[in-house]
C-alpha cells in the first residue's frame, strides 16, 4: 500500500495553525485566534480557511475593517468555493454596517 501523500511543509504548518485558531475561536479566545490564523497565512498565503478564520476573529476582536479585508481576500481567491458563499453575505453585512471600511 502507498503511504498517504505528504503535504508541503508550509501547508502542513498552516493547517496546524488553522486548527489551533479554530479551537481558539470556539473557546472565545479571539486574539489567540487572530494570531494563529495569521501564522497560518504566513505559512500558506493561499489558505482559504485561514483567510475566513482571520476574518471571523478580526471582527470578534473589534476590527471589522480587517475582517472585511480577509473576507474579500477569501472571496477573490476562491470565488466559486462553497465555503465562500457564506462569506459573501458577511461581506455585504459588514459593508452596510461599516461603510467607512475600504
Amino acid at each position: 500500500p502507498n503511504p498517504p501523500p505528504r503535504r508541503a511543509p508550509g501547508k502542513q504548518k498552516a493547517q496546524e495553525h488553522v486548527e489551533a485558531g479554530n479551537r481558539a475561536l470556539l473557546t472565545g479566545n479571539f486574539s489567540e485566534a487572530v494570531a494563529q490564523m495569521q501564522r497560518a497565512l504566513d505559512a500558506d498565503p493561499g489558505n482559504l480557511d485561514a483567510m475566513i478564520g482571520l476574518g471571523i476573529a478580526s471582527v470578534r476582536v473589534g476590527k471589522p475593517c480587517d475582517g472585511l479585508k480577509y473576507y474579500r481576500r477569501a472571496r477573490d481567491t476562491s470565488p466559486n468555493s462553497p465555503k465562500v458563499d457564506r462569506v459573501k453575505s458577511l461581506i455585504k453585512d459588514l459593508e452596510r454596517e461599516h461603510p467607512d471600511c475600504k
